[in-house]
């Protein structure tokens, strides 16, 4: 089974099992009755939230059957993960796990680069690009990206943007 990342454990807080987590991901993956997985000694500790709600600049969840400090000070630091199977498929859009390695071609069918990451910023979503052994930035909107597939991307390119 495949394990996507959406959170992060940073502490714990207070005696009942509270954890403060930062939360990598769009999607509401911290929701009450939601299984996630922790990783803990390489292995995928399964776990159902119980409790959220928003704390300084993160969240602070409780997992059913956890629900005091001594059952999850031992995951302080460690990764949350979604599973495959519980991330479910999307109507519109894409994750960023399948456009992460795509290779860019521009409208003459010409190889521009591979797609290595994505950035958020408040104003938009930018694809990171390596091309030619430096990297640029393509803000990921409809004036720049004509099409998305699942092996490969078509931009509109001009001038500088690579």
């Amino acid at each position: 089974m495949k394990y996507y990342k959406c959170g992060q454990i940073l502490k714990t807080h207070g005696i009942k099992g509270d954890l403060k987590i930062k939360e990598e991901t769009d999607f509401n993956r911290f929701s009450k009755g939601n299984t996630l997985y922790i990783l803990y000694n390489d292995e995928y500790v399964k776990v159902i939230v119980n409790n959220v709600k928003e704390f300084q600049n993160g969240l602070l969840v409780s997992f059913k059957d956890m629900l005091d400090i001594n059952l999850v000070e031992k995951f302080h630091g460690c990764n949350i993960y979604v599973s495959e199977e519980d991330r479910g498929e999307l109507e519109s859009g894409f994750y960023y796990n399948e456009i992460i390695g795509l290779p860019i071609y521009n409208e003459n069918n010409e190889l521009r680069g591979k797609v290595i990451n994505i950035i958020e910023y408040p104003h938009a979503k930018y694809l990171e690009v390596e091309s030619n052994g430096k990297t640029s930035l393509i803000p990921f909107i409809d004036e720049f990206i004509l099409d998305v597939y699942e092996d490969k991307i078509i931009i509109k390119e001009i001038e500088g943007l690579l």
